[in-house]
Formats: C-alpha cells, sequence, structure tokens
C-alpha cells in the first residue's frame, strides 16, 4: 500500500522536527492546539491542513514545499471540470 500525500507530508513534517530537535509539544504550541491533536497530525492521522502547514513552515524556517511531496503520489486522479 502505497503512502497518502497527508502521510508523506507528515514525514516530512516529523524529519523537519527531528532535525531542529523540535519536540509535538513545540509542535503543538505552534499549531495552537492539544498535543494529542498534533500527535494525531505528526503521525499523519489527521491531515495537516494549509494554514498549519504554512505554521508549521515558519516555524521550521523552510519554505512550504520543502514540507510537501516531492513527487506527485501514485493513484491521485484530476479533478474533472
Amino acid at each position: 500500500m502505497s503512502e497518502t500525500v497527508s502521510e508523506r507530508v507528515a514525514a516530512n513534517v516529523r524529519a523537519e522536527a527531528a532535525r531542529l530537535k523540535m519536540s509535538q509539544r513545540h509542535i503543538a504550541h505552534t499549531l495552537g492546539i492539544s498535543q494529542s491533536s498534533a500527535n494525531r497530525r505528526y503521525l499523519g492521522i489527521t491531515p495537516i491542513d494549509v494554514n498549519e502547514l504554512y505554521r508549521l513552515a515558519n516555524s521550521f524556517g523552510v519554505p512550504v514545499a520543502q514540507l510537501l511531496p516531492a513527487e506527485e503520489p501514485q493513484g491521485i486522479q484530476p479533478v474533472a471540470m
């Protein structure tokens, strides 16, 4: 089974947080959510929304694009217009 976009974003957030030695508590504070809610985002259970992604990127000092998957995941279908 392949990873979802949310799981890939969560993995990138975990990697960046680890690089900076940033705790889940700090992530929760940055996002203004409980530590248990932060943990669900950190693990990819709950998707990180766009506003949260911008807050995290700002906190990490990286561009938002660095937290997004480098390539489009398999199985993503374009939306018909």
